[in-house]
C-alpha cells in the first residue's frame, strides 16, 4: 500500500534495536532532521544524514509525536511529477535521522516512501448487516447486529487477502459488487463459528454447509479485471478457481 501524491502523509516510524523496538528515545532533540527524496535522489546515507538532494533540503522536518512503539510525523503533500506520465507508482526516499540518547551520535534510517495514484471503483462490496438478517433470519437471535457488522468487516478484509494472493490488486478489481455473494457466505460462516460449541453440533453443521457454499461461489467467481490500469476491465474475465493472475 502506497501514499497518494497531492495529499500530506501521516508516517509513523519504529525505530528497531536488535530486532525490538528501540527503548526510552530521547524526546529532546529528536529527530535531528527527517528529508525526503524523490525516485531519481535514491540517497546514500551520507545524503540522507545531509539533505543533499532532497526535497525539502533548505526545510527538514524537525519534530514527531510519540505514537506507541513509534513516531509519527507529516510529510507536507507530494505532487504528481508528470501527470500525463505512464507511472503509477513511484518510489520516493524518506531519511529519518534522530539519537538514541542525549547528545548522542546522530542515527540515519533511510526507507523506500512508495507513492501513488489515486484509483478508485464505481462499484463496491454493498452487503450490509441487513441483507445478512434477510437471509439469515434467525441470525439476530445469536448474535447482536454490531456483532454482524464486525463480521462484514473481517469478512470483507479475508476477501480482499484471498484475491492478493491469487495475484489481484483490490485496486483494480473493475467490479467489487460480484463479491456481494461470496461475503453474505463468508460472514455465515463467522456467525456459526462464534457459535459453534463442539464438532458435529448444529453451528459446526451449519458451517461447514456455509463453508461449502463460499468455496463454490468463490472459485466460479469470474473477476472483471483492469490489468492495465486504463479504467476498463480486460476482454475476459478472470475465473478465481485456481487461477493465479500474475501482476507486471
Amino acid at each position: 500500500m502506497g501514499y497518494p501524491f497531492g495529499q500530506d502523509i501521516t508516517y509513523t516510524f519504529y525505530p528497531l534495536v536488535d530486532n525490538e523496538a528501540a527503548k526510552n528515545i530521547p524526546t529532546s532533540g529528536n529527530p535531528v532532521a527527517i528529508y525526503y527524496f524523490t525516485d531519481s535522489n535514491k540517497p546514500s546515507r551520507d545524503a540522507g544524514q545531509n539533505g543533499t538532494n532532497a526535497v525539502n533540503s533548505g526545510s527538514p522536518i524537525d519534530s514527531w509525536t510519540a505514537s506507541g512503539k513509534g513516531f509519527q510525523f507529516t510529510i507536507p503533500a507530494i505532487l504528481d511529477p508528470d501527470l500525463d506520465g505512464g507511472a503509477d507508482t513511484r518510489t520516493y526516499w524518506v531519511a529519518i535521522n534522530f539519537i538514541l540518547k542525549a547528545a548522542g551520535q546522530t542515527q540515519t534510517v533511510i526507507r523506500a516512501l512508495e507513492m501513488e495514484r489515486i484509483s478508485g471503483h464505481h462499484k463496491s462490496v454493498s452487503v450490509t448487516s441487513q441483507d445478512i438478517i434477510d437471509y439469515f433470519p434467525d441470525a439476530t437471535q445469536y448474535v447482536a447486529e454490531e456483532r454482524i457488522n464486525n463480521f462484514l468487516e473481517d469478512a470483507r478484509e479475508e476477501i480482499q487477502a484471498y484475491l492478493r494472493n491469487k495475484g489481484f490488486q483490490w485496486a483494480q478489481v473493475y467490479r467489487p459488487d460480484r463479491l456481494n455473494l461470496v461475503t453474505k457466505f463468508k460472514v455465515l460462516m463467522h456467525i456459526m463459528a462464534d457459535q459453534r460449541r463442539e464438532p458435529g453440533d448444529n453451528f459446526d453443521l451449519n458451517y461447514q454447509r456455509y463453508e461449502k457454499a463460499y468455496d463454490s461461489a468463490i472459485s466460479s467467481l469470474q473477476i472483471e479485471y483492469d490489468a492495465d490500469k486504463d479504467g476498463a476491465p480486460e476482454e475476459q474475465p478472470k475465473q478465481l478457481g485456481g487461477y493465479v493472475f500474475a501482476i507486471r
